[in-house]
């Protein structure tokens, strides 16, 4: 079980270190790589949280890609209209 915990912390975590990294580039195709890292760790850290039955982990790292999500939408968006990217609070209505 500990070995297979491990496959999957490792490459959540690096996957967030590397979408952390991207999602601050004024690139867009890097913001999108960086969203899609984050989808994937945190998709990971969630299942994770499930093996091991940490509710908090479920729900913080489901919320997370969820948000990760709607960061590849809103990358998207500002490129159809030219703006660039939303920062600070997104307005989820």
């Amino acid at each position: 079980m500990i070995a297979l915990l491990a496959l999957l912390q490792t490459p959540a975590m690096l996957l967030g270190i590397i979408g952390a990294v991207l999602t601050v580039s004024h690139t867009r195709t890097h913001r999108k790589a960086g969203y899609c890292s984050w989808v994937i760790g945190n998709t990971l850290w969630f299942i994770s949280g499930i093996f091991t039955g940490n509710i908090n982990l479920i729900i913080q790292f489901g919320f997370f890609a969820l948000l990760a999500v709607q960061g590849i939408s809103i990358n998207r968006e500002s490129r159809k209209n030219m703006d660039p990217p939303h920062c600070g609070i997104v307005n989820l209505t």
